[in-house]
């Protein structure tokens, strides 16, 4: 990922004020360094943790670490997306297919698409951390050409629910991939908790590290490709 640039206006957005104090840490000093640190993962994958997904049928394939399990044996999920979640770590990386927003610059897409998920979480608050442009060195999967970007932001979203006094404080990795021969938006969203709020239903599942986690958005970025074009018609 390129240099980060500031977050533009308007970027940081509240949807409600709690009444009273949540009980939620800030993002700690070694998750902020973090975001500092080179975004390529040096070497290969390790195949004895992460291996390959058929997406959409096997029309795109990506790379997972092995304890993201597929969402669509448990549950429904809608035919735009493609949704694997980690349950001891609460953790979730989202594929999603939306028609192109003919409207939105390329430069404004990752900004806009991170406050849409902002709006659908009813985060409590939302904070954009950093954002850039994405090379083909990092998402080899696409041409150089093509439009590549990606923003990362803390919110505080509360799950089922529960109250503002339980809310969990998450980070959420976003790229955005404009593929406009085709009118569509491809997006990739890792959702990683940060802190848990007192008597959430996710306290007590496991934090992780915060150097593994941009780790697992590179390599994400790094092994999806298409294979088979006529999924978009």
């Amino acid at each position: 990922m390129s240099a980060p640039t500031q977050p533009p206006h308007g970027g940081s957005v509240t949807t409600s004020t709690p009444t009273a104090p949540v009980p939620v840490p800030s993002i700690t000093a070694e998750q902020t360094a973090a975001l500092a640190e080179p975004l390529m993962p040096a070497g290969p994958l390790n195949p004895q943790t992460w291996s390959t997904r058929e997406l959409y049928g096997g029309a795109i394939t990506i790379c997972l670490p092995n304890r993201f399990i597929d969402c669509s044996k448990v549950r429904q999920i809608p035919d735009h997306q493609e949704v694997w979640a980690d349950g001891d770590t609460d953790q979730s990386i989202i594929i999603e297919l939306n028609s192109r927003e003919e409207d939105v610059t390329d430069q404004q897409a990752a900004t806009h698409y991170m406050n849409e998920l902002a709006e659908a979480n009813d985060a409590l608050s939302h904070e954009i951390l950093q954002s850039g442009s994405l090379s083909a060195q990092e998402m080899p999967g696409f041409d150089a050409s093509v439009p590549k970007s990606y923003i990362i932001s803390a919110q505080r979203v509360s799950k089922y629910r529960e109250s503002a006094q339980q809310s969990n404080l998450i980070q959420i990795y976003l790229a955005v991939v404009r593929l406009q021969n085709v009118g569509t938006d491809l997006l990739i969203s890792f959702n990683v908790p940060l802190a848990f709020g007192a008597g959430s239903s996710s306290e007590g599942k496991t934090i992780m590290d915060a150097v593994e986690n941009k780790a697992v958005i590179e390599g994400v970025c790094r092994t999806i490709k298409v294979v088979d074009w006529s999924l978009f018609g």
